[in-house]
């Protein structure tokens, strides 16, 4: 049914941008341990939108999403992974793991 199609993609699109997340960090490798710093944000984002782009075309396609707004959807799963390496104390908490 539409439904089961619409979940089957709407699955499919959420590992793909999980995934290209990960890829991202993974091909900043050095410069994103610990996080990935502001300046190199908008590299990660087109590493990740263009893994993105190979890995669920029909699924992007299927929801109408386009490149403006699958580059959004990828700043927001990579939200969590970015820094400000001028904030000593984040970054630090970051590339240090926490005491316990």
């Amino acid at each position: 049914t539409g439904l089961q199609i619409d979940a089957g993609h709407r699955a499919a699109l959420d590992q793909a941008l999980r995934k290209a997340a990960t890829y991202a960090v993974g091909r900043l490798d050095d410069r994103a341990k610990g996080g990935i710093p502001i300046a190199v944000k908008s590299e990660a984002i087109e590493i990740a939108t263009d893994y993105a782009l190979r890995s669920v075309p029909d699924a992007l396609k299927h929801f109408g999403v386009g490149t403006d707004r699958l580059k959004a959807m990828v700043e927001a799963r990579l939200g969590e992974w970015m820094i400000d390496p001028d904030a000593v104390d984040d970054f630090v908490s970051r590339i240090r793991p926490a005491a316990t």
